[in-house]
């Protein structure tokens, strides 16, 4: 019960720094995460796609090094077969730097 409260929270937290984040070009329709299983399910609409776009990172990790936080991709598809050969190209393994004002919220994944 604790884990859905936690998932939830930080789904809804998730979702509105996201929608922030691509305002400028879409919106994000639904937004989920799970911390037990370390998966991302999120739908997004683009601007000037007709459909939605699904976007489901199976698997990632949380790395530290140096006092800096990193979002880890382990594994993505998406709902475009050339979004996600390009995404198994350059997101997969990469790992992203989590912003220090945003550090916090690793404690919860």
């Amino acid at each position: 019960m604790l884990q859905n409260f936690k998932d939830k929270t930080l789904t809804l937290g998730m979702k509105n720094l996201i929608g922030m984040f691509i305002s400028d070009f879409g919106t994000v329709e639904d937004f989920s995460i799970n911390t037990k299983e370390k998966s991302v399910s999120c739908k997004l609409h683009l601007v000037g796609e007709p459909e939605v776009l699904n976007l489901y990172i199976n698997r990632y990790a949380l790395k530290e090094d140096e006092g800096k936080c990193f979002f880890v991709v382990e594994e993505l598809s998406t709902s475009k077969e050339w979004l996600s050969l390009l995404a198994k190209k350059y997101v997969e393994g990469r790992a992203f730097e989590i912003p220090q004002q945003y550090s916090y919220l690793v404690k919860l994944l």
